[in-house]
């Protein structure tokens, strides 16, 4: 008997809401919802990495296949995202894998605290 895993499906109690912040004018923000992985999950030969990034990794990983999520297009390095008061990471890579995920990969703490 095969079994099918709906990624979708299984993963959807992990989604939270995402707020994004975007570096260069007109400075659009907005919110979407999203998986957020602290950590580095790269892998050597498979997956949408294209480089290891190595100061406090953090991995989010956004369905785009919904329209509440259209926002998540715009995303681009050198963005915020704010995941919880006070943790902001900052992009910096974004992929689309095969999966139908936006794979964001950012680091947290890399820009100095707004007074």
């Amino acid at each position: 008997m095969q079994i099918k895993f709906v990624n979708e499906t299984a993963l959807a109690p992990m989604l939270r809401d995402v707020l994004w912040k975007e570096d260069a004018e007109p400075h659009r923000s907005g919110t979407f919802r999203a998986q957020v992985l602290e950590g580095e999950s790269q892998s050597a030969n498979a997956g949408p990495t294209l480089d290891a990034i190595t100061a406090n990794p953090w991995t989010v990983r956004v369905p785009i296949a919904t329209a509440e999520n259209s926002l998540a297009a715009f995303v681009k390095m050198g963005d915020e995202l704010t995941i919880a008061p006070g943790v902001l990471l900052t992009v910096q890579q974004v992929t689309t894998a095969m999966d139908g995920y936006l794979i964001i990969r950012c680091t947290a703490d890399a820009r100095a605290p707004i007074n």
